[in-house]
């Protein structure tokens, strides 16, 4: 299985990758594979590495030989079901670009009335100037590859943007401020954006906070993240995952602790403009 996407899915914390390293316990990779009678060696750790999806029958052995209850080989059967879909959606998703997660993006912004973002490295599609976001887009499209769509999904996102002047919705943003500094894009088009933060600091509905370089921090950011209503999108090298339920309530909490090293007002304003000022010179 060649899609990193899904192998981080199944690793993450309590993904189905990740539950049958710990039932497996103390018994060795080599034992396990010969009590399941399984020809290929390496096929545990592939497995547990993300690297294999487990069939039905790999789920069924592995219940049998670490004596699992019925009840959790039953939430692995259908954590497969998810992981395939998931595998489905990846799939889907590279051959048809980025405009096609703009558009489920979009659907989601549509529906939520409260949107919370936290950025360690870039600034918030929310207020993104355009060069910025195509200079964004282009570096994930180098990483993660698929259709090069990006000045549809740039204007895509400019364009859902009007929300901010919504009345019925509200907006945090937390950043950190090496996302300030991040030549993401040519130094003319840093400052602009720079500017466009600026801009919001102060305005109705929206919340604009920075994490300063140097000071304490009573939480360790790990992860970009974004809540819309319900549902938490988290953010890693290997791609966006979705977040409900239990998740993005604990996603929903780390926002709120995040809050607790950030700054706001005047203070937001001149770590901003301190960026500004250590802009190299050129277009």
């Amino acid at each position: 299985m060649k899609n990193p996407q899904v192998g981080a899915w199944l690793t993450r914390r309590d993904g189905l990758a990740d539950q049958l390293r710990r039932a497996r316990g103390a018994i060795t990779a080599r034992q396990f594979a010969i009590d399941a009678r399984w020809h290929d060696g390496s096929k545990v750790s592939k497995i547990e590495s993300g690297r294999q999806l487990p069939t039905v029958e790999d789920l069924e052995k592995w219940a049998e030989i670490t004596g699992t209850p019925d009840t959790v080989l039953q939430q692995w059967r259908a954590m497969l079901v998810e992981a395939r879909a998931f595998r489905r959606d990846y799939v889907r998703r590279l051959r048809n670009g980025n405009a096609e997660a703009a558009e489920d993006h979009g659907l989601q912004i549509e529906q939520s009335e409260v949107f919370r973002m936290f950025e360690t490295f870039a600034i918030p599609r929310f207020l993104q100037v355009l060069d910025y976001a195509k200079a964004l887009l282009a570096a994930s499209h180098r990483m993660h590859g698929g259709v090069e769509d990006v000045d549809a999904v740039a204007e895509s996102r400019l364009a859902s943007q009007r929300f901010l002047y919504d009345n019925s919705r509200t907006f945090e943003f937390i950043v950190a401020e090496p996302a300030l500094r991040w030549g993401i894009a040519a130094p003319a088009v840093m400052h602009a954006q720079l500017d466009r933060l600026l801009s919001v600091i102060g305005v109705p509905r929206i919340r604009l906070g920075i994490i300063p370089l140097g000071v304490p921090l009573t939480y360790l950011p790990e992860h970009s993240f974004e809540l819309y209503g319900d549902v938490g999108a988290v953010e890693g090298y290997l791609g966006e995952f979705k977040e409900t339920g239990s998740r993005w309530e604990r996603l929903n909490g780390i926002m709120d602790l995040l809050w607790g090293d950030a700054v706001e007002g005047d203070a937001a304003r001149r770590i901003i403009l301190a960026a500004k000022a250590d802009l190299p010179a050129g277009n």
